[in-house]
């Protein structure tokens, strides 16, 4: 199937319209987070939010997934791929004058958005000096900005 690029650029302005494609969110920090750590929250996040939890074979090279069955023929999908200490300064983004590195990034069926967003603030909420971007990189936004509603539709939750 082909998607056009404006398919993609209309999910990123309003995420409801978009078909069923695989998207991407990044969080980043100022400095390097445990990677056990990161993966005990995520895990725990999924045991909380009653999903189906992979850690062997995986999407990609994540490090953890998380599946939702909705229905005995469809199942929907988040991907975490935890970026390890020697990775973690290979490219520096710039937020309010302080520089950001990715920490984790998300893959996911549109269709979990929400729940999606859901999740990302539960790990700004452990961790408060992440910020989160999508895979366009359109804007950076804190936990602040989530708590105080000032985000794209992308990173609203449901």
């Amino acid at each position: 199937m082909f998607i056009q690029l404006s398919t993609i650029l209309n999910a990123e302005q309003n995420p409801n319209s978009a078909i069923n494609i695989m998207r991407q969110k990044f969080i980043l920090s100022q400095s390097y987070i445990n990677k056990q750590d990161l993966f005990s929250l995520i895990h725990q996040l999924g045991v909380k939010h009653n999903y189906r939890i992979e850690t062997s074979q995986l999407y990609n090279l994540d490090d953890i997934d998380l599946y939702k069955d909705v229905s005995s023929e469809d199942t929907y999908f988040i991907g975490f791929y935890i970026i390890d200490e020697t990775e973690f300064d290979e490219d520096w983004f710039e937020y309010k004058g302080n520089q950001y590195a990715i920490t984790i990034l998300i893959t996911h069926d549109s269709e979990m958005l929400g729940e999606l967003n859901g999740i990302i603030r539960e790990i700004m909420e452990r961790y408060p000096e992440l910020i989160v971007t999508s895979e366009m990189f359109s804007g950076f936004y804190s936990l602040e900005d989530i708590k105080n509603g000032n985000v794209a539709p992308w990173l609203e939750v449901e």
